[in-house]
C-alpha cells in the first residue's frame, strides 16, 4: 500500500478538493455521533425515571401503610 501524499499539508489540501473532503467527513461524523449519543442520553433519562417511579411507589406504600 503506498502512500499517496507526500506532506500532512498536501494531504489536507488534496488538490483543491480537501475543503469539500473534509466538510463532508466532519458533517458525516457528527452524524454518527449523533446517532450513538441520543439513544445513550434517552435511555440514562429512562433508567432515572424508573428508579424515580420505583422510590415514589415505594414511600407511597410505606404512607398507606402508616396511615392504617
Amino acid at each position: 500500500m503506498a502512500i499517496q501524499f507526500s506532506s500532512w499539508l498536501e494531504l489536507i489540501d488534496m488538490g483543491g478538493h480537501g475543503i469539500f473532503v473534509w466538510t463532508t467527513v466532519s458533517v458525516s461524523l457528527l452524524i454518527f455521533l449523533i446517532l450513538v449519543l441520543l439513544p445513550v442520553s434517552a435511555h440514562s433519562r429512562t433508567l432515572k425515571n424508573v428508579e424515580l417511579n420505583m422510590e415514589f411507589e415505594a414511600r407511597s406504600l410505606q404512607n398507606a401503610d402508616a396511615d392504617k
